[in-house]
């Protein structure tokens, strides 16, 4: 019996072992402490627009509070006088002349590009073509009226600009990465707040392995540049976690 005993112990402590190295811990940093004032406004900015939050996404409540973690940083480094002046840059150039020459800024409080929304469209249309009209959930995402390719991007723009929009853009990625990476359903909630968190700083359209690499890169909230390249950087992912684990303390998004 004292064999048993001690051989199911040695079982437990070895389990306990291995699902730690699995999960990724709490951030051990208080970014509450570290953007201050900048933090608190974004909690608010979700809690200002539950309502329209949850309608748009469309999901239980903790994977909505799974997603608002995901876009958390950005609105902790959402700057509305900047938005502005890049929301105007889009009107005039990517409207004319597309996001290949560059011209693809971050705008809104999530901080899309025209450049993530046309890979959304692309993707999620690709994967619906086989499907019938009824079970096209995201075709509105998609379709615009017949015109010329100045005016859809002068419509996509116009979506961007609308945080409903953006709440859908932001459902359509989530679906997008269970279908691109399945194993992200298999994750912890930690752990796939870190990968959603990371692929949406980085790219989905990059590879699983390049995402994992990049959990581990601290580049927020401005990036390593001359500019800034003696700002303390932060990892994006730790800080979405940090949000999602703060949502659950505070019950945001009931």
């Amino acid at each position: 019996m004292k064999r048993k005993i001690l051989t199911w112990s040695a079982l437990t402590l070895l389990s306990f072992f291995v699902a730690s190295s699995e999960i990724p811990p709490a951030p051990s940093r208080s970014f509450q402490d570290i953007f201050g004032i900048k933090y608190e406004n974004a909690l608010k900015i979700i809690q200002e627009n539950t309502m329209l939050i949850r309608q748009n996404l469309e999901v239980d409540s903790i994977h909505c509070k799974l997603l608002m973690a995901i876009i958390f940083p950005e609105l902790i480094r959402h700057n509305p006088f900047r938005d502005k002046l890049e929301q105007e840059s889009l009107d005039l150039l990517y409207v004319e002349y597309g996001a290949e020459d560059g011209l693809d800024f971050s705008i809104g409080l999530f901080q899309m590009r025209p450049s993530f929304v046309e890979r959304l469209e692309s993707y999620i249309q690709n994967k619906e073509k086989s499907l019938t009209k009824e079970n096209r959930i995201f075709e509105p995402l998609y379709t615009y009226p017949k015109v010329e390719a100045k005016k859809e991007r002068k419509e996509r723009v116009h979506r961007l600009k609308d945080l409903a929009w953006q709440v859908k853009y932001l459902r359509c990625f989530y679906h997008i990465l269970q279908d691109k990476f399945p194993h992200v359903m298999q994750l912890s909630m930690n752990q796939r707040v870190m990968f959603l968190a990371t692929a949406y700083n980085r790219g989905f359209h990059c590879s699983k392995e390049e995402i994992k690499r990049w959990e581990k890169i601290e580049n927020f909230p401005t990036g390593k540049s001359f500019l800034n390249q003696n700002r303390k950087q932060y990892i994006y992912g730790e800080v979405a976690l940090d949000c999602f684990l703060r949502q659950n303390k505070l019950d945001l998004l009931p």
